[in-house]
């Protein structure tokens, strides 16, 4: 069995032949990293990232919204909405810029996981969670995202690596066991919901994995999804140009 070492030679031996395609590409590849707190998902967005651009690739990552929402209110409706809205904003503002590769830090994909457990506590209505559904999945935008990368993990795991850097073991209104389960919930549950959505999606489960382990498998799925984005097969290709271009129409 192949080390580490000799695992991400292969990677990179892969990424030469992946970057003399990508010019013929018609717009960036675009990555979207959700999922559960503490599962990796920023140290694995940094982790591609630093891959992606030591190996020649223009990487541009957009940034969790979420951080700088101006609404106080966490998991409520207000502040998914805030979030999906100004992070499609800027999807739709860079996808044709001058990137190979867009990273999602919390996208689409991340507030339809919200929207489901906003709804499994009652907090919005059917008709509320149906018509945001139907926005955030127009098929217009919904497929510029390639590749969903899910990251999920344990909440026993998520709150032992939480407090692992905090010096307290206080429960905070999201990192507390209970809603860390249902957060989990949901997350599987909008996966198999919407994973038929979707070009690309990868459920990526990091309890008791070490983090080099982790991120080479995951830069290995995010190079078999980039191998697929770059066939040069007329019919994928077509496709893609028809939504972008306004040729063909939701349904």
């Amino acid at each position: 069995m192949p080390n580490i070492q000799e695992t991400v030679r292969a990677l990179e031996a892969r990424l030469v032949h992946l970057k003399t395609t990508l010019s013929f590409a018609h717009r960036a590849f675009v990555i979207e990293f959700a999922g559960t707190p503490k599962s990796g998902k920023s140290t694995s967005v940094e982790a591609i990232r630093h891959f992606l651009s030591r190996n020649g690739f223009r990487v541009h990552v957009l940034a969790e919204r979420a951080a700088i929402c101006p609404i106080p209110m966490k998991g409520h409706l207000f502040f998914n909405t805030w979030c999906a809205c100004s992070m499609l904003a800027e999807l739709l503002a860079n996808v044709e810029a001058e990137a190979d590769i867009i990273i999602v830090d919390r996208g689409i994909f991340d507030s339809l996981v919200w929207l489901t457990l906003q709804l499994r506590r009652g907090e919005i209505t059917s008709e509320e969670a149906g018509t945001i559904d139907s926005f955030l999945l127009l098929k217009r935008w919904r497929t510029l995202i390639d590749l969903v990368v899910v990251m999920n993990v344990s909440a026993r795991e998520a709150l032992l690596r939480e407090n692992a850097q905090r010096i307290t073991t206080k429960p905070g209104s999201i990192m507390n066991e209970q809603v860390l389960e249902v957060l989990s919930e949901s997350v599987h549950s909008a996966y198999e919901k919407y994973k038929g959505k979707f070009d690309g999606i990868v459920l990526h489960d990091t309890s008791g994995n070490q983090i080099t382990e982790s991120n080479t498998r995951l830069a290995s799925n995010i190079l078999d999804s980039l191998e697929q984005f770059l066939d040069p097969e007329p019919p994928r290709v077509c496709r893609r140009l028809q939504l972008l271009r306004g040729w063909s129409h939701d349904k």
